[in-house]
């Protein structure tokens, strides 16, 4: 039991190890168009010079694939605002400013 239990601990190690990241092949700015009209863009950013080895290879490590990303422009565009209206109200505590909305050139926003 416990030699089966190591065998598929290493086995999911290795294969950790030989992922690859994608990201590492992209070299240049890009963008792609799909079927519906959505377009993903790539931007290279070249890391600084200065950086630290242990830096540099966190920097570099292929990315987790989180399968509760939501799916949806709709459902990511609510979560967003969650999220901002969480941190707006932290700083709000933090620093003595008052906000205000307004439409500014047809826009919504804080003031």
């Amino acid at each position: 039991m416990m030699r089966c239990a190591l065998l598929g601990v290493l086995s999911v190690a290795s294969i950790a190890l030989g992922q690859e990241n994608p990201a590492a092949k992209i070299t240049a700015n890009h963008a792609v168009t799909e079927a519906d009209g959505t377009v993903r863009m790539m931007r290279v950013v070249p890391l600084p010079q200065g950086l630290s080895a242990e830096a540099r290879a966190w920097l570099s490590r292929p990315l987790a694939v989180d399968a509760n990303v939501p799916s949806t422009i709709k459902q990511r565009r609510a979560m967003l605002d969650v999220s901002q209206a969480r941190h707006r109200d932290e700083l709000l505590t933090m620093f003595a400013v008052s906000v205000k909305d307004g439409v500014v050139a047809g826009c919504g926003c804080a003031r």
